[in-house]
Parts: structure tokens; sequence; C-alpha cells
């Protein structure tokens, strides 16, 4: 088996208390324009973002190759039934080289959760949707951090953070969850690294990073694969993120090769 390169892992520091926002004379006052249009933007965002997906998933079931599939209920109801299997069932994120059965159950995660027909079907709508691959991972991102917002919603997909950390750490950390990637084409697998990390992130600042994963080494390593892409739309958005991000870490962790601990 081919030896993929694989993050090192640490327990990050606790976070630290964000500080409160600070008002002065110079600082509108909340108290002008009322609690109510925080709320009213979040349901207006709620709403677009709910439209956008009844709207991809409305496309796909005009789509000829999925019309011939037959889904029960259509493509939004048989995804969400899938996205929950494997919310259910998540990978080895930890220690995963320490037994190569670990490895081996790794490397046959989405195999053995969905099966051999559900993994196929998502293989052809990544090579059918090319085009819109890229908006498709941003919405849907998107919905992950709006959802829990958006009650009651008419969407049934939910992306809940600690499940989403699991399988970012898998796609980061893991032979088994890197070998997924390496297998898929070059902006597949940058916008998996990419949104692996962004999860990765909020675990870390809603203190959920329980298997010490530590980001700073995908993001430097991500940061040098975006330079040299030009198959990316949002390319230049994705660059300014992870500067930030790696800005971020360097200023609360120090350098990424301080003091590591492997839990591979």
């Amino acid at each position: 088996m081919t030896d993929l390169p694989s993050t090192t892992a640490v327990t990050p520091p606790a976070t630290p208390p964000v500080a409160e926002p600070h008002t002065t004379k110079d600082t509108p006052s909340n108290q002008t324009q009322g609690p109510t249009e925080p709320q009213t933007n979040t349901a207006s965002a709620c709403e677009q973002t709910e439209e956008e997906i009844a709207s991809f998933f409305s496309s796909l079931d005009n789509a000829d190759y999925i019309g011939a599939r037959q889904l029960k209920d259509g493509s939004q109801r048989y995804f969400t039934l899938r996205i929950d299997k494997l919310m259910a069932k998540p990978p080895v994120v930890a220690r995963e080289r320490e037994s190569l059965t670990s490895i081996l159950r790794n490397t046959a995660h989405l195999y053995r959760v969905l099966g051999k027909n559900d993994v196929a079907l998502i293989k052809e709508i990544l090579t059918q949707e090319n085009d819109s691959v890229e908006s498709a991972m941003a919405l849907f991102y998107r919905w992950s951090e709006l959802a829990p917002k958006c009650e009651p919603s008419k969407t049934a997909i939910r992306l809940p953070l600690r499940g989403l950390y699991e399988y970012a750490g898998f796609f980061l950390n893991t032979l088994g969850g890197q070998s997924y990637l390496y297998r898929r084409d070059s902006r597949v697998r940058l916008l998996g690294k990419y949104y692996s990390i962004l999860v990765l992130d909020r675990a870390n600042d809603a203190s959920l990073n329980r298997h010490g994963i530590d980001i700073r080494p995908s993001v430097d390593s991500l940061l040098d694969e975006m330079k040299n892409t030009s198959n990316l739309t949002g390319r230049d958005t994705y660059l300014a993120r992870l500067i930030l991000l790696r800005d971020k870490y360097l200023a609360r962790y120090g350098a990424k090769n301080a003091a590591t601990v492997s839990t591979q």
C-alpha cells in the first residue's frame, strides 16, 4: 500500500474567550435598530439557501441519468437518508495506523456505509455535474452553518458540526480518507480539503476537536496547492480565507512543529 502524506495531530490549547463587542460613541448602538434585524436577516438567508437547495435537487431530478435510476421520492429525499447514514456511522479518525484493519475499514468506509450503488451514483453526479460542483459544495457548506438557526425548516438535510468534524478529520488526517480525495479529480480534492479545514476551524472554536487534530499542516499544504491551481472560480477567495486561518493559528499556537504529539 502506498503511504500517503498525513498531518500530525496535537491537542490544541483551550480556545481563549472571545471578547464582547465594545460600543463607543463612534459605534452605532443596537438600541436604534432593535433586536429583530439580525433575526430578519437570518430568516432571509435561511429561505434563500433552502430555495437554492430545492433548485439544486430539482435540477438533478430533471437530469436523464438521475431519472433512469428512478429514485423513490426524488433525489433530495434519497440523499437526505444517505447523509443521515453517514452521520450515524463515522469513520475511524484517531490512531488509524495502529491497526491494518482500521486502515482497510477506512479505505472502504463509504462502500461499507452506503453500498456500491450509492457510491457509483455519487461518482456519476460528480462527473455529470462537474461544472456546478464548486457552487454546490459552497451551498451545502453554507447550509451546514445556517441550518441550526433555520427552525422550522422545509429542508430535512442536517449536517451537524459534530458529525462533519469526524469526516473532516477523516479526509485530512487518515490514510483512508486521504486516499478517497486522491482518487478524485483535482477540483473535488482541493474543495474537499478546503471545506474540511473550515469545518475543523469551527470545531476548534466550539471546543469540539476531541481528536486533537492540528489544523496547521493542512492549511499550509492546501495553500501551496491552491497557489498552483487555475481551475477553481473562487480560488482567490479560498486563498484569502486560508491565509487568515494560517495567521490565526500562528498567533494562537505558534509554529506548526512545536510540541506535536501524533494520534495516528
